[in-house]
Order: C-alpha cells, then structure tokens, then sequence
C-alpha cells in the first residue's frame, strides 16, 4: 500500500441525524401474553422482575442474526410494559418467528432445574405485525442499536460502485449484505477472489457519544476484512479442526418462502460450531432449531466442513461460509486494511448519509507540539537511573544476526538506537547510561511442545521445572530480558502443547522478563526488522526504559490507574489446572516510572518487579466488591495527601460495580 502524506488526522464518523430517519416506515411486533407470563416462571425475586434466571437475551442475539432486518429487540419486555418487542425493516414471518421461539423457549424449560410450565402457542391474533413510523419507537434505551442497524439496512439496498484503490485489485460493484452479532451492526461484501484466497470486507457502524461532550451522539465507522477457509476440514481421515474453541459459520438461505414476503436480498446468520469427539457439532440447541425453521431439514456442520467450496456459491440454496480463526493455521491473506481502503469506503457511506454531516479533521494542537530546543535534543529513550542490563536470544542464528543489526544500525525517531561499545556490547542512547549485552541462547528442548502425552496435566510444571534447573539466575545485570523465537499456537501437536505459558512461568522463576516473536518465514508479511524493533521496545519498557515523552509530564504530577483484570491463572485448587481469576490491580506513573500494586500489598512494585512477582498479586474467582472498595480506601488514602496533583484513571466497565 502506497504511503499517505499530508493528511490530517480524520475521525471516520458523522454526528447523528435523528430527524433524517424518524419519519421512516418500520413494523413493530409486540410479545404475546401467554409467552410474557412463561418468562416470568423464570424470575429469582418479584422485587427484582428484570433478573431472570435465564439469559433471555440470548434469544434477541439468535433472532437479530437470524434475520438482520430486526433492527431492535426488546430483552426487558417481559416486565417492561407498553413498548414493542421487535422492530423491524420487513415483516418477518409471523410462523416463522412462532416456531423459532417456541423452540427456544421449549429448551428452557427442559433445561430448568425447577418445574415451570410449557410454553404455549400464543392465538394469531397476538403475534401480528403494526405498521409504524421510526418516532413512534425510538427511544433513549434503544436509540445506540437501532440507529446505527436501520442505517446498515439502507446502505445494503443498493449495489454499490467501488473506486479505483491504488494497490488493490477490486471489483467495480460491489453488493453488501447485512450481518448482526453482538450489538453490532455489520455491513459485508460479497466475496472477493483473490491469489491467496477469498474475503470480504466489513464495515462496522457503532452509535457513540463524543468524550467532553455528552449531548453529542456520533455514528463512528469502521473498516476490516473477514477471512475464509476453503479446505476440507472433516474428511474420511477424521476432524483436523483443532481445540475444543467455537468457530463461526455465515448461513444464508435462498428461501423462497422468504422471498415471497419481501425478504429478497439475502442477510446472514451467524451460527456457532465446536468439535466434539472427532466430529463437530452446533453449539447451541437453537442454532439445530434454526435450519428446522429456515430450510426444513437439519445440515450438520460436518457437512459443510467437508466441503466448504460447495456452500460457497452465492447462487447456492445454503450459502455457508467459515470464517477463518487460528485454529484453521496460517491464512496467506493478512488481516487489516489500509487507510486508502477506508477512506474510499467511508466516501460511499457518505454518499448514502447525504443528510448526515461527517466529523471535520482534528485540528492540528500547535501549542501542544512541545518542539523546545532542550526537548528535541534529549536522547529517543528514558530511564530514571543508569543500568546494565543483558538480552538473551533464545532461538536461531539468522534471529540472533537480524537483532545485532538492529542494535548496531537501528533508528527509533530518527536516531540511532544504540551505539556499539564492543563485541555484542552497547550503549543505548538514553537519559541515563544503559549498557546493554547480547547474548545468542541456541533453541533447546525445552522450548519446544509440552510433553502432554507422557506427562499429561503435569506436563506444564515439569517444563517449569526444566527451565529452571538448566537456566540459572544472572544477578550481575540489573534486567535480564529474554527474547524467544517461538511458533503459533496452532503449530504446536497434540492439543494442549503450547509451551508459552510454561516457558514465561519458568524464565520468571529464573529472573528473566519474556517476549515471544514468530519466525520470519511464519507466513506473516510484517518484515523481521520492524516485528523485531518493536519486541525491543517492549522488552525496554518492563524494565523501565521508556520513550523520552515521559519528560513532557510535569514532576508534581501523579497517574493513577485502576482495573480488574480477568485471567488465567494456574488453579489454586490443582496444581496442574488452570482458572480464571479476578484480579484488582492498581498503577501509578511518577517522576518517569510507571508502579503496580495488588490486593493484600502495602507497597508499590516496579514495573518490572512486579513482572518478576506475579505470584503475589491475589484474586478471586467472583469479584469481592467488599475487597476492592476496600482496596480503593487503602490505596486512595495513601496516595491522595500533599500537594501533587494527582490523575484518576479507571476502566469504565467498573460502572456496573456496586462501589461507592
């Protein structure tokens, strides 16, 4: 892709236009009562009616996907009164949408651990569609999803004519379909053919408010590519989809059942498949409901996974396409899309917004550039004090080569990186003397797949064990960094292998702060040099060493940060599990170094302590909001004392926590 000069930095967006589309014709369905009064068996307490005990919402994800025209459903209708339930562009079916939810709701019921009565079949005359305008249901609890999916549903109407992108070879029209997951409103293209494969672009629409500025909602777009797999995945040699992951398949159907009622252009659902056994499955019952509903008979997912050029046609009855994740290898065609691509894209969406007015560029902050003479003269790199520090290279020579030449011929903001002070030796060109040394560590054993078929569930600690016994400490060195030339994750046999995890657990137990970087034939575009500068400059900042831009915060200055963290952690219960634990951790960032602490710490942990201690930070399976406002009190009244001015930073999802 040709490099872009002299542009200005251009929000992909447009300030909403309600009034553009509440005149439009939409149809709304309310729920039957007989179906209301089945979902409220489900209630855990009738001082709470909206808490249920089970996930009504599913069944609007299921349905939206199933038919993207939905542009809104209603999951709190069951103790929501007088709004309607469904939205739509089209008038759906109403059998359709009856035996679709007859079938979900027939799974609850048989799946409850308490005794509730079936559902029943509501009369016609409850499941009806009304005709209605836009205005007549929009709201501010619905306006973030139906807004930015009607939106999508007018751009699909239509073929669109693509321009011409300098370095991408495309069709000139291009025609778009509509898909929903997760809220999300999604545009995708239909298939492009190309040398390495087949894609489509996807064009994501999200209805947000502007920071500083509330009252003003934006439609922000947004640009990417979704992959492919084209090779049989199931054949009579067994399943070859790896890992027990859920992969997603888009399903159209050429229905004319659904044709006949005005749902002419085709739309996609996207249905959820697992391997089982040495075969794979649908994961959710409802999605076995949906071909019953759609197609009158059941298609299993082997099917379509053993032949998927076969589902591919898009003059196919069932268009099936599976899309690409890691467990399908390597894909030739890279992720992503250049800034060309998306300004040509988001120009047609303009057109199709005519009335809409797109954000203006940012306005360049010349009082924020900060050039002073004393500024630009200070070395690329920062450290609070001098250090030495070692890099091991734990892989091959060719990687050892290209991270020697980084070192000896490298720029970082158009300067040298380093400068050569010997054999493998160097100083890097920082605020504070850096000595640093380069050491070439062949490939061992132990780098190399775990081995789950001796060892099983305690494969992981004996490769820990391992690390540890053949890769003693180095207290000389104030860091000592090691840099691991390592596969994908998919590359490693059988399932459960992948030795990262073990390898970081067992350099950590040794003093040594990790980064992993693939193999320069992985199949990835990127060249060598620039994945590998930039794992340098990781490696750099967890120990402290950090872009000269920390300078620009004035001294009296304090940052503090606050999250949880949802990991994986080896399971406190079996040493040779794994489970997710909850874990609280606050930063802070003064005077150039950035801290962390943890539930149960009195003190703060450098950066790259605190890499070296992760054992002690502490969690909980369930967060404890008890515990965390107990943490926020400590950490608060330690630190919110004296003069500093001091920055809180928290994670916006903490808002649906109970804290003070």
């Amino acid at each position: 892709m040709p490099k872009i000069k002299d542009i200005k930095l251009r929000p992909l967006a447009w300030e909403v236009n309600a009034q553009a589309l509440v005149g439009l014709n939409v149809f709304r369905m309310d729920m039957p009562q007989v179906w209301l009064d089945f979902l409220r068996q489900f209630q855990i307490n009738p001082a709470e009616p909206y808490k249920l005990k089970i996930r009504i919402g599913n069944l609007a994800l299921k349905l939206q996907s199933i038919f993207p025209e939905v542009i809104w459903m209603n999951d709190q209708s069951y103790w929501q009164q007088g709004g309607p339930w469904i939205v739509s562009t089209v008038k759906i079916p109403e059998s359709m949408i009856m035996a679709f939810c007859m079938g979900w709701f027939q799974e609850q019921a048989f799946n409850s651990k308490t005794k509730v009565d079936s559902p029943q079949e509501p009369h016609e005359k409850e499941l009806y569609w009304e005709s209605t305008v836009l205005a007549n249901v929009l709201s501010v609890t619905n306006e973030y999803q139906l807004i930015p999916a009607l939106v999508a549903n007018r751009f699909c109407q239509t073929n669109k004519k693509i321009p011409i992108i300098e370095g991408c070879e495309l069709p000139t029209n291009l025609s778009f379909s509509q898909v929903h997951t997760k809220g999300v409103a999604e545009c995708m293209s239909e298939l492009i053919n190309s040398k390495k494969g087949v894609y489509a672009y996807v064009i994501r629409l999200r209805m947000k408010t502007r920071g500083g500025d509330g009252g003003k909602r934006i439609l922000h777009f947004s640009l990417g590519i979704r992959r492919f797999i084209r090779e049989a995945y199931v054949t009579e040699k067994g399943c070859f989809v790896e890992g027990d992951t859920k992969s997603a398949m888009l399903v159209s159907l050429n229905n004319p059942f659904l044709r006949d009622r005005g749902l002419g252009s085709r739309s996609y659902a996207k249905i959820w498949f697992r391997r089982k056994g040495n075969h794979t499955r649908w994961v959710d019952r409802s999605d076995e409901i949906f071909w019953d509903v759609l197609w009158g008979k059941t298609v299993t997912s082997d099917e379509i996974l053993s032949n998927p050029l076969v589902y591919e046609g898009a003059d196919s009855d069932v268009q099936a396409l599976v899309v690409y994740n890691r467990l399908f290898g390597n894909s030739k065609i890279g992720a992503g899309v250049g800034f060309p691509e998306k300004a040509a894209f988001f120009q047609l969406f303009c057109e199709e917004l005519a009335d809409w007015k797109p954000l203006e560029p940012m306005q360049e902050l010349i009082g924020k550039k900060n050039k002073s003479r004393s500024y630009t003269q200070l070395p690329p790199l920062f450290s609070i004090s001098p250090k030495q520090i070692v890099l091991e290279v734990w892989g091959s020579a060719d990687l050892f080569k290209h991270t020697v030449s980084i070192f000896e011929t490298g720029l970082y903001q158009g300067e040298p990186l380093a400068y050569v002070k010997g054999h493998n030796s160097f100083m890097l060109n920082c605020s504070h003397d850096v000595w640093l040394e380069l050491i070439h560590k062949e490939a061992t054993p132990f780098l190399g797949s775990l081995h789950v078929e001796n060892y099983q569930k305690q494969a992981y600690e004996q490769r820990v064990s391992v690390i540890e016994k053949e890769s003693p400490r180095n207290d000389k060195h104030d860091v000592v960094y090691a840099l691991v030339e390592i596969l994908r994750s998919d590359e490693y046999k059988p399932e459960g292998s992948d030795p990262k995890l073990a390898i970081r657990e067992g350099f950590r137990r040794t003093g040594r702060i990790t980064q992993f970087i693939h193999p320069e034939n992985d199949g990835v575009l990127t060249k060598i040099e620039y994945r590998l500068l930039n794992a340098i400059l990781d490696l750099l900042s967890d120990g402290g060493i950090l872009d000269k831009s920390v300078v620009q915060l004035p001294p009296d200055i304090n940052i503090l940060g606050f999250d949880i963290l949802n990991i994986k952690k080896r399971s406190s219960e079996n040493r040779y599990g794994e489970e997710k634990v909850n874990i609280p951790v606050f930063t802070k960032f003064a005077e150039g170094v950035l801290y962390v602490r943890g539930w149960g710490m009195d003190n703060w942990l450098s950066l790259q302590e605190a890499m070296l201690n992760a054992d002690r930070f502490k969690g909980w399976k369930k967060i404890d909001e008890s515990k965390i406002t107990q943490l926020l009190d400590e950490v608060l009244r330690d630190e919110l004392w004296g003069e500093e001015r001091h920055y809180i930073l928290l994670n916006a999802d903490l808002r649906y926590l109970t804290l003070p």
